[in-house]
């Protein structure tokens, strides 16, 4: 005969995004719970509460919901990947786990500095074999990001002159 205790369920999103740098971008605002590296202590309101996440049957039946997170590097080489554990225990001492995905992810472009739109040389002013003015860009993640120049040379439609459209590009980690 059956006892009528009905399984314990996690319900909530297997795999969310969270923007930022580094770990401490995990936070109650971001991803309803902070980072923690040791088993937390009982969450089970704050989970319960938050859209998106449910204990079933009810939360009556949970004795104690506690999740740990371990962090590690992401593959692309940007931002880092949390895999979030929680451990449900109900009243009669059974215990379930289930896993949630946490990618810190940076999504911010590097900002530039002000490059100017156009200048106008003559030919003895020009010089193909000068090095360019360097131009930098400002990331939140990268720091510093130094910009990569792309020509196209145009032919005028008079002898020795030509325009050339410089595209600046500025790409983080």
């Amino acid at each position: 005969t059956g006892t009528g205790i009905q399984p314990l369920e996690l319900v909530f999103p297997e795999t969310i995004a969270v923007e930022g740098c580094t770990e401490s971008a995990v936070t109650n605002d971001t991803a309803i719970l902070g980072l923690s590296t040791t088993e937390s202590g009982d969450v089970s309101v704050q989970f319960n509460d938050a859209e998106g996440y449910e204990i079933l049957p009810t939360i009556d039946n949970v004795v104690e919901l506690t999740y740990i997170d371990v962090i590690s590097p992401d593959s692309n080489a940007c931002g880092i990947s949390i895999e979030r554990t929680f451990f449900a225990t109900d009243n009669c001492g059974r215990r379930i786990e289930a896993v949630q995905t946490i990618n810190v992810v940076d999504t911010l472009a590097p900002v530039a500095e002000e490059i100017p739109s156009e200048l106008t040389l003559n030919c003895d002013e020009y010089d193909p074999e000068a090095p360019l003015t360097p131009f930098t860009a400002q990331d939140n993640c990268s720091g510093l990001v130094e910009g990569v120049p792309t020509d196209v040379i145009t032919e005028g439609e008079c002898a020795n002159t030509f325009t050339i459209t410089r595209t600046w590009s500025f790409v983080d980690d």
